[in-house]
């Protein structure tokens, strides 16, 4: 019985990622409540070899259990299930300052689907900028994009600009439905868009957010692999 409870408590102390006083003594709370929970499993009439596991079964799943016991809102906080919540925080689900995962949310968010101030992903709404497959934003720079200056394949904003654009001033070739003829917009939609009248400036702006990007994924990739590594050596077993 004891072997069972303290391997359950190697994996939940090791999600928990909790400093080693901190860790002693949630452990041996832990250790006396699930204690208690196997004698009136075995009062019931439950066999001493089966109480351990039924009372470990009971209180949930390690991972569950190690996750709930993190620190709130930590410096770093990287998950491999989950929603991950830190100043930087990475896992499948992420909220932070800067959040990076499947669904993102932070003040600077990178993900599948990313919510933040600035956000970039598949999928993109943010307060100020995105960049992403589909985004709306203020400052829309998308495949398809709806925002008040929007950039993208398909755009539609106050000032938009793409292959296929729509807005109260489109200052581009191709498809466009324009409220405003090209001399005729309003000084103020003028200033919306100094991007856009940048020569080169598109190639510039695409190529540092693919590289802010890059990086992004790749210091995410790196701490979920660092992760699993000191997952491995905080209790060898943590992953079977």
């Amino acid at each position: 019985m004891s072997l069972i409870i303290e391997r359950y408590l190697d994996k939940v102390l090791a999600y928990a990622n909790r400093p080693a006083d901190e860790a002693t003594a949630i452990r041996n709370e832990l250790r006396d409540h699930l204690l208690e929970k196997a004698e009136a499993f075995h009062k019931n009439g439950l066999s001493i070899e089966d109480t351990a596991v039924r009372a470990t079964e009971e209180h949930g799943h390690p991972r569950i259990v190690g996750y709930r016991l993190r620190r709130r809102f930590p410096l770093i906080d990287v998950r491999s299930h989950g929603t991950a919540r830190g100043w930087i925080a990475v896992g499948p689900r992420a909220v932070g300052v800067i959040a990076l995962g499947g669904v993102a949310v932070g003040v600077f968010a990178f993900g599948g689907a990313a919510v933040g101030v600035f956000a970039m992903g598949g999928a993109a709404v943010a307060l100020l900028a995105a960049w992403a497959g589909i985004g709306l934003a203020p400052f829309a720079y998308c495949g398809i994009a709806l925002g008040g200056v929007a950039v993208g394949g398909i755009a539609i904003g106050v000032v938009a600009y793409g292959q296929a654009a729509a807005g109260l001033w489109v200052p581009s070739a191709g498809v466009s439905v324009s409220y405003y003829a090209q001399g005729s917009a309003p000084e103020i939609i003028h200033t919306l868009y100094p991007i856009i009248g940048w020569p080169g400036g598109l190639a510039v702006l695409t190529a540092v957010l693919l590289a802010i990007g890059g990086i992004g994924f790749a210091v995410s990739y790196q701490l979920q692999r660092n992760e699993q590594a000191r997952l491995q050596a905080a209790a060898p077993h943590v992953l079977e």
